[in-house]
């Protein structure tokens, strides 16, 4: 089998097959730190170049912001106060229009009752009215037969009488 020699060292092929991977790992290693390095080093400078933004801008504009919303916030509390103002002036004219309503209400039964008395004394008056020209009728009646019996007799009697043929 294959022997390597160096510095009184022997390595033999199965040493061997283990060295390339150690060698391998410790040389990725190397190479990882360096790249670490380099970007820490790149980070670093990218930190001590930073400068903040300028945010007044920003902060002018949430000042705005917060003016506008005061002013919004009171005029939303003015709106609350007119609408609860406008609720108890609903609620008293609800109120009223029940009671004029309740009135109405009572006028009009007033009204019924006293057209059901009209009807009443109405009727009476028609119910009267009748009964006095029945009796008018009849008593008419009685005065045409009456009239008619003493014609006819008149007629008879002048019919009959002797005095009056020619």
């Amino acid at each position: 089998m294959a022997e390597v020699e160096y510095s009184g060292i022997k390595l033999s092929g199965s040493k061997l097959l283990l060295l390339v991977p150690l060698l391998g790992a410790i040389g990725g290693a190397i190479w990882g730190g360096f790249e670490a390095y380099a970007r820490w080093t790149a980070m670093e400078t990218k930190i001590s170049s930073y400068t903040a933004p300028d945010l007044s801008g920003i902060e002018q504009t949430l000042a705005v912001f917060e003016e506008q919303n005061s002013a919004i916030e009171s005029l939303v509390e003015q709106t609350k106060e007119s609408l609860v103002d406008v609720r108890a002036s609903l609620n008293e004219l609800k109120l009223d229009i029940r009671s004029d309503v309740a009135d109405v209400f009572k006028s009009l039964d007033k009204q019924d009752s006293r057209n059901r008395e009209s009807v009443d004394t109405v009727r009476t008056l028609l119910s009267s009215f009748e009964n006095r020209m029945d009796a008018k009728m009849t008593k008419l009646d009685a005065a045409i037969d009456t009239l008619e019996a003493d014609v006819d007799k008149q007629i008879r009697d002048a019919l009959l009488n002797p005095l009056s043929k020619k």
